[in-house]
């Protein structure tokens, strides 16, 4: 038997709250993070400004820069992967399944080049 919960108690304000007010979290077994979204954005904005003042305003600009980056090139490249393995199963599978078709197909393209 398996609960489905529609409310959660934030651990951070202790404010129960609907499921929707938590950012998803695949690492937690409920599926949804322990603090709230709008706690969750007060201690990030913290944070910042915490590291805008150790760093001063120039070096904390390029800090974030340099992630933003870093983060760009691993998502594009995750994404590119994931893209190019899935793109090349199915011209396998398409291959696989229909080999008289596409055999037929580079016949007819290798006679039409005057490739014979």
């Amino acid at each position: 038997m398996q609960l489905t919960l529609t409310e959660k108690t934030c651990t951070k304000c202790q404010l129960t709250k609907p499921l929707t007010s938590f950012y998803r979290n695949k690492l937690l077994a409920d599926g949804r993070d322990s603090r709230c979204s709008v706690c969750n954005r007060v201690e990030v904005d913290f944070n910042n400004a915490r590291r805008r003042s150790e760093m001063g305003e120039a070096a904390y600009l390029e800090h974030r820069r340099e992630q933003t980056t870093k983060s760009r090139a691993k998502t594009d490249n995750a994404v590119g992967k994931i893209y190019a393995k899935a793109r090349n199963a199915a011209i396998h599978n398409l291959i696989a399944n229909h080999v008289k078709e596409f055999d037929e197909l580079f016949r007819v393209e290798k006679y039409e080049r005057g490739m014979t």
